[in-house]
């Protein structure tokens, strides 16, 4: 990151920005353990804006190197200009419990966060973990008779800084 710093009427950069908070990123925060049912699992979190939002990953079917490409994917699906994508949080193989995943929605300036879940009885073809985009719809899901669904929102341009690791340059007058 860079930041100006004004000296006699000329601006110089400095390496330190005014102030600096991660807006966007998920990360596994937790080693691998194996619970007393036998389940592998992982500790994880999703920071967008202030909020920092903690999920269990399932490792029992799929390795967290698995879970880290399917995200660098999904957040790679937004830059590329897709309405919608997906972060994968626990694939549950061919058990009959959700898979959690967290939809990603933008528009012209925003992107949008939300907690879903995927049932697999009734699809008409198996999760397929790598591919979850299009249990994702391409714009973020209103209810008219219902209460929103909780949602996490941050700038695109936050989100893209963010996400992609860029330094930004801070100038001050």
């Amino acid at each position: 990151m860079f930041a100006p710093l004004r000296v006699d009427g000329f601006v110089r950069f400095t390496s330190q920005p005014p102030t600096s908070r991660i807006v966007f990123a998920i990360r596994i925060v937790t080693p691998i353990v194996t619970d007393a049912e036998g389940r592998r699992q992982a500790g994880g979190v999703l920071a967008v804006g202030n909020a920092r939002l903690p999920f269990r990953l399932d490792c029992s079917h799929w390795a967290a190197s698995d879970y880290e490409h399917q995200w660098k994917a999904g957040i790679r699906r937004i830059a590329d200009g897709a309405l919608s994508s997906a972060l994968v949080t626990a694939y549950q193989g061919d058990r009959d419990e959700p898979h959690t995943l967290w939809g990603i929605w933008r528009d012209d300036d925003h992107v949008y966060v939300q907690a879903r879940s995927v049932r697999t009885p009734g699809l008409a073809a198996p999760f397929d973990p790598s591919s979850p985009y299009s249990y994702v719809p391409s714009c973020v899901p209103v209810c008219e008779y219902a209460p929103p669904a909780t949602q996490w929102r941050v700038e695109l341009e936050s989100f893209f800084a963010s996400a992609f690791e860029l330094r930004v340059p801070f100038y001050t007058r």
